[in-house]
């Protein structure tokens, strides 16, 4: 896959062009089991430590939420019963659920199919427990009256990760792939051991009792998946397709409780902790990483060893990539302009390309076949970064060059430029040297680092509005801003950036 350009025609009639086909056609939907497993267990648990009830809750939800493997699928792992279905987050904001549910499938922007029945649990059984309880509520009864003020105004907002949680992290990948999640629970276990009696009832200790508890809660939830593999190998009369299905099994009784042997192994590891984050907590941007530099190890093994070439290889990326398209977030209709559009794309990154922690250029062959599955699905997930160094390959920029020119989405990021920029705002050298993306546009260090990108949207526009009406908001026709001069007094250009900065500051 290192040369030729890759494009959707040419998979048409295979294995991705039929499951792009199908998610691409799939309609959007409502799927609310989450929020009634959650809530199930939230009631019997609400009196416990967060950190448990949480936890509690996650385990509940990964042994009931449904099990579904697709025809012609080979990375498996599904966030919802529906093809394209966006599960509820009451916990975070409630309201708008009420306001929204009986609509959510009359709408003319993101419209959501949901039944009849569907919307009288949600608003019978799921909501009413909500009550009193969200993170809306809580933050509302801790916010300063001038913020307050200041979000009735549209100067800023934080609905939109209130309603699902601000994400915009990568995980630490590279560890569960090489201890498996068997070996962190070890670890885990052996730090809470280690702690005093009087600890191990503490916010720490509870902290490693519910750490250990959702891991086991993900290799079971990887089990009930190896078990609807082999129970569909026996149903199937295909021998390609049983033996498929066999593989599956396997991998999913292996990986993630098991450190990762093979390519498919390591991507389906990578996969299940990727989605069950997204299971958990809803939070946009919950990104892969610079999964060239993730996999590699898995993906030289194989190729080493004949068991695998780069053009199956190629598919398995492409495979991994079309299932983020499976995960959308359905946004309360009044903020579905600041969201992420018709879609409600979720900003899952990943990123290629660039230098290592030494300095060096980290280009490797899993960097073109990377780059070559996602020209050939063209989806719009995941965000797609291209690392670019003074030392990238000219072979490899022009590549990526050439398909964004034919029109597939990439981001460019400029290694030279980003990493220094890092290392001034506190990362180590190595960590910035290895960052990967969240979020529409932000370098991040991988797995080590919350950087809360996006938890605020400021309406820088709006500083513009003032500057141009002496202070006054022209919505709600009252002073928000400072007297900074009425335009008609301006002169100069740098008399409306002054007045500009002046608001901004303000």
């Amino acid at each position: 896959m290192e040369t030729a350009m890759a494009s959707p025609a040419m998979f048409a009639d295979t294995r991705l062009g039929r499951i792009r086909d199908r998610i691409i056609g799939a309609p959007q939907e409502i799927c609310i089991e989450r929020a009634r497993y959650l809530t199930q267990a939230m009631t019997r648990n609400w009196d416990k430590n967060p950190l448990t009830r949480m936890s509690l809750a996650l385990s509940h939800i990964l042994s009931h939420i449904s099990i579904i493997i697709r025809e012609d699928e080979r990375i498996i792992g599904c966030r919802t019963s529906k093809l394209k279905g966006a599960p509820l987050f009451p916990e975070n904001k409630a309201r708008w659920i009420e306001g929204d549910v009986e609509n959510f499938d009359r709408r003319v922007v993101q419209r959501a199919l949901i039944t009849e029945t569907e919307k009288t649990e949600v608003l019978q059984d799921i909501l009413p427990f909500w009550k009193g309880r969200t993170v809306e509520e809580r933050f509302e009864k801790m916010l300063p009256p001038d913020i307050a003020t200041d979000m009735d105004k549209y100067i800023f907002t934080i609905m939109l990760e209130i309603t699902y949680g601000i994400g915009h992290f990568t995980m630490d990948h590279p560890k569960v792939l090489r201890s498996g999640l068997s070996g962190i629970i070890s670890d885990a276990e052996q730090k809470f051991a280690a702690l005093p009696p009087e600890k191990q009832s503490s916010e720490t200790g509870l902290f490693y009792q519910a750490a250990i508890r959702s891991m086991r809660a993900a290799i079971h939830f990887a089990h009930r998946y190896a078990d609807e593999a082999e129970s569909l190998s026996q149903k199937t009369t295909d021998s390609e397709r049983w033996l498929e299905l066999e593989t599956m099994a396997k991998i999913c009784r292996h990986v993630p409780e098991h450190p990762a042997r093979t390519f498919q192994e390591a991507i389906q590891s990578l996969y299940f902790i990727h989605l069950i984050a997204q299971i958990e907590s809803g939070g946009n941007s919950i990104s892969l990483g610079r999964i060239d530099q993730v996999l590699w190890p898995y993906y030289q093994r194989d190729i080493e060893t004949g068991a695998i070439t780069p053009g199956e290889a190629g598919e398995l990326i492409a495979l991994l990539f079309l299932k983020t398209n499976e995960i959308w977030n359905v946004l309360e209709e009044a903020y579905i302009p600041g969201g992420e559009g018709t879609e409600g794309k979720t900003t899952q990154n990943v990123t290629v390309g660039g230098i290592d922690i030494h300095g060096k250029d980290a280009t490797n062959a899993l960097s073109y076949i990377c780059l070559d599955a996602y020209a050939a699905i063209r989806t719009v997930q995941p965000n797609f970064g291209v690392r670019i160094s003074s030392q990238t390959p000219e072979l490899f920029f022009m590549k990526a060059a050439s398909y964004a020119k034919d029109g597939v989405l990439l981001h460019f990021f400029n290694d030279d430029a980003i990493v220094p920029s890092l290392m001034e705002a506190g990362h180590t050298e190595a960590d910035a040297r290895d960052y990967g993306v969240v979020g529409c546009l932000e370098p991040n260090a991988q797995g080590k680092s919350f950087g809360s990108t996006f938890a605020v949207q400021f309406s820088g526009i709006k500083c513009l509005e003032l500057a141009l009406s002496n202070g006054i908001d022209n919505i709600f026709g009252y002073r928000t801003g400072l007297e900074t001069g009425v335009p008609d007094s301006f002169e100069r250009f740098e008399d409306i950036w002054n007045a500009y900065d002046s608001q901004m500051t303000h």
